[in-house]
């Protein structure tokens, strides 16, 4: 919070605030890279079907 051009603790880098939903927040771009965005959401993986023989009582 409030740390916008402060070095990070753990590389020195400057940190930067970028705007994501309608809210600030702040990273090291040395230590928590940006990642394009096709790759930052994961893909949907397939619902599990229950087996006919594993049904609960």
């Amino acid at each position: 919070y409030a740390r916008d051009g402060q070095p990070c603790s753990t590389c020195a880098t400057e940190i930067e605030r970028i705007v994501v939903g309608q809210r600030g927040t702040h990273y090291c771009p040395r230590c928590q890279p940006r990642r394009p965005a096709a790759q930052a959401r994961s893909p949907r993986l397939p619902l599990r079907r229950r087996r006919a023989s594993s049904k609960r009582s």
